[in-house]
């Protein structure tokens, strides 16, 4: 693991563009060593883990369980963003900050 995976420089996905006007983004490269000029793919979505049923939290919790059985590596999901699609709290996003690797119920996110 490299210090820029422990502690970023930027976000992931985050846009820049130089002072000649060519644009990058930041992203998070796989166990394969990226070839200069090549165009990059994300990995295909994880349907698997959508729809999970969180179990009950106290207010003001700051991390969230899933009694849902889920296969994860550490900080997947780092970044990204769960969204409530029931009610109450349709429509409410929460960041990501980091969770654990995990196979099993009873996930945490953080």
């Amino acid at each position: 693991m490299t210090a820029n995976e422990v502690d970023p420089t930027h976000g992931l996905g985050e846009f820049m563009v130089t002072s000649d006007g060519r644009g990058f983004r930041y992203s998070l490269a796989g166990a394969v060593a990226l070839v200069a000029g090549q165009l990059q793919q994300a990995p295909v979505e994880d349907t698997a883990d959508q729809n999970i049923a969180p179990t009950a939290a106290a207010v003001g919790a700051t991390s969230v369980v899933t009694s849902d059985t889920m296969t994860v590596t550490v900080n997947q999901y780092a970044g990204g963003w769960m969204v409530v699609t029931v009610t109450p709290g349709v429509g409410i996003a929460y960041k990501i900050k980091q969770h654990l690797a995990f196979t099993a119920a009873a996930a945490t996110l953080l």
